[in-house]
């Protein structure tokens, strides 16, 4: 065996033991021998968090981010072009929305408070 095959190499840092070991599922359905380290620091919560780190060999580290990069774009695909500009408009559309029906319900609110506020004013 060379280095290169003993030689072991991060492709990846989770915050989970649950996601360490799903990206080494996926690379062993790639064939790529993977494992994951750190599980049970993980879930420690102190001043310094434990991480999972995915580990393959060095021989396989360029195939596994690849795999895994690809795995990602699918997943979690980003916005270029006039997707990003369309997305951009309709959620500025929506924050718009939003507002303009947060200022008429506060507008209704005082305005019920008010005439409940005159109502008994003429009562009493």
């Amino acid at each position: 065996m060379t280095l290169e095959h003993d030689t072991l190499a991060t492709v990846a840092t989770v915050a989970s033991e649950l996601e360490g070991q799903l990206l080494v599922n996926i690379l062993n359905e790639h064939g790529i021998r993977a494992v994951a380290t750190g599980g049970y620091m993980s879930q420690f919560r102190a001043e310094a968090p434990g991480m999972v780190r995915v580990l393959v060999t060095q021989d396989n580290l360029s195939t596994a981010n690849s795999i895994l990069a690809e795995r990602k774009e699918q997943h979690f695909p980003q916005p270029t072009g006039e997707d990003s500009e369309s997305s951009d408009d309709d959620s500025s559309q929506t924050r718009v929305r939003f507002v303009t029906w947060g200022l008429l319900m506060l507008f209704v609110v005082e305005l019920v408070v008010f005439l409940g506020i005159l109502v008994s004013w003429l009562i009493f």
